[in-house]
């Protein structure tokens, strides 16, 4: 993988890390979570690598993605990526919108999410 990430690579990274998670594809989070990886989730819980690897799917079949409010911020090494998930039901309306920040780091030759912290917003 590229050192150099435009924004739309990170765009598709995060899409894909977000996909992976709501599939529990465990071989894609396996390359996306660096060993070291912590998420506090929008329940204020902590959650290692491990944790998230053994858990299952982070939401039910039927529920789609829509991010928004991207904002990118680069240091060397480190990508800051935040933005805004809402998740809609079958029916396209919003189910939950969650507020994101992920940490994304260039180790072992590929880039890596080292932590995530999401925030429920109120509807």
């Amino acid at each position: 993988m590229n050192r150099i990430m435009t924004d739309s690579v990170l765009v598709s990274f995060e899409t894909t890390w977000a996909t992976a998670a709501v599939a529990h594809d465990t071989t894609t989070l396996l390359c996306m979570l660096a060993n070291n990886f912590v998420d506090t989730n929008w329940q204020g819980m902590l959650r290692t690598r491990r944790d998230v690897l053994a858990s299952g799917p982070v939401a039910p079949p039927g529920l789609t993605q829509h991010f928004s409010e991207w904002r990118i911020d680069r240091f060397d090494n480190t990508v800051l990526v935040r933005g805004l998930n809402t998740i809609a039901g079958a029916d396209n309306k919003p189910v939950s919108t969650l507020r994101f920040t992920d940490v994304l780091r260039y180790l072992d030759g590929r880039w890596q999410a080292t932590a995530a912290q999401e925030t429920m917003v109120r509807q």
